[in-house]
């Protein structure tokens, strides 16, 4: 009589697909989150016609916008932002 040996996944394997899992989820809820984050700031944008009236600052780059902690830049048209500026949302 013949012994056949074990099939299936190993150990490893298995633990290698559970982080991958992990990685894939958290790779997707940050995505969404930051999708959330620009739809919500575009949607303030339409609360006024300024970027003042928006809560933002004007700001001459989009670089200067980003150097500031927890800046973004707003979405949409401000009577008040001309050229290359920007509305910067802190």
């Amino acid at each position: 009589m013949m012994k056949k040996k074990a099939q299936g996944l190993s150990l490893n394997m298995v633990v290698v697909g559970a982080i991958s899992i992990v990685v894939v989820v958290v790779i997707i809820i940050f995505v969404l989150a930051n999708m959330q984050t620009q739809e919500q700031l575009r949607d303030d944008a339409k609360g006024g016609s300024t970027c003042g009236a928006n809560g933002g600052t004007i700001r001459t780059s989009a670089t200067e916008c980003y150097a500031v902690e927890n800046g973004r830049v707003m979405t949409g048209t401000f009577s008040d932002v001309k050229g290359s500026e920007v509305c910067c949302t802190e």
